[in-house]
């Protein structure tokens, strides 16, 4: 098994970005939204995408515990097969 970091890629420009080394601190960047933009293009998201992993969740529960929750533009969502990157739009 690969470990793979937590990675969002833009629709505009393909551009994989990665908003942080680690893992846990990009997923809770990416859902407080501390991370809205491309590193590539520069592109303001409007939605983010991110697979309802495991890891996703259980960092998830933890940011709703502590306080007002997910940013409004994150969305998670179900998949199925081979886990996803997060897409943002």
């Amino acid at each position: 098994m690969r470990f793979i970091k937590f990675h969002i890629r833009c629709e505009q420009c393909g551009h994989t970005n990665m908003p942080d080394n680690n893992t846990r601190k990009g997923i809770t960047k990416t859902l407080t939204g501390e991370f809205l933009k491309c590193n590539g293009c520069g592109t303001e998201w409007r939605k983010i995408q991110v697979p309802c992993r495991p890891l996703v969740m259980k960092i998830a529960n933890v940011i709703k515990e502590k306080g007002p929750g997910f940013h409004p533009r994150v969305y998670l969502f179900e998949y199925e097969g081979q886990v996803p990157k997060a897409i943002a739009i």
